[in-house]
């Protein structure tokens, strides 16, 4: 078997354009671009190990495989994910799936939940989850990110943020309708 980083162009011709020196010129004249390129092919292995690429890597990964929401300023784990989910999500594109992948993905956790689930008009949703939105940009960003996922005729009725208050107070109170009377011994 013939390794392909160390082949010569000259080690795979045929007998025949190995006689001719034009050849013999052109192919020793490739060989250093060849070997260059042929060096080069485990950059191009690019989906198999997304952690060892560089972040520059995956912003152009993420435009090549058309991925629908975005942002260079996510966290570069984000980024990985969301290519590492673009193919599906192009399959399902259109579904609560893809909706609840994008958004949990770029976000925290969400729930997608449909109109026939908790009684609304047809064709809406609701979006129920813990992000902590802090900036319009954030609020922004979130209805980005579901639009691209969601299909045409499906709107979004409201995002929900729940919050988890796990402060330790306690609250107490007293409220008493006394009524004070005297009891007198009768005579």
């Amino acid at each position: 078997m013939i390794n392909i980083q160390s082949a010569s162009l000259l080690n795979i011709l045929s007998t025949n354009l190995k006689a001719d020196s034009n050849v013999q010129a052109i192919a020793r004249a490739i060989d250093p671009k060849h070997q260059e390129v042929s060096n080069a092919i485990n950059q191009l292995l690019l989906s198999v190990d997304l952690e060892a690429k560089s972040e520059l890597i995956i912003d152009l990964l993420a435009w090549q495989k058309h991925v629908d929401f975005y942002d260079s300023s996510l966290p570069t784990d984000t980024k990985r994910e969301l290519v590492r989910q673009a193919e599906a999500a192009h399959r399902h594109k259109g579904t609560p799936w893809a909706i609840d992948q994008i958004v949990s993905t770029a976000f925290d956790e969400a729930v997608v939940s449909e109109w026939f689930e908790y009684g609304g008009d047809p064709f809406r949703f609701k979006v129920i989850t813990a992000d902590r939105m802090t900036d319009n940009k954030r609020y922004a960003d979130i209805i980005r990110a579901i639009n691209s996922a969601k299909n045409k005729r499906s709107r979004l009725e409201t995002i929900t943020i729940r919050r988890d208050n796990t402060a330790n107070q306690f609250i107490g109170g007293v409220v008493s309708t006394l009524r004070i009377r005297t009891i007198r011994p009768s005579m």
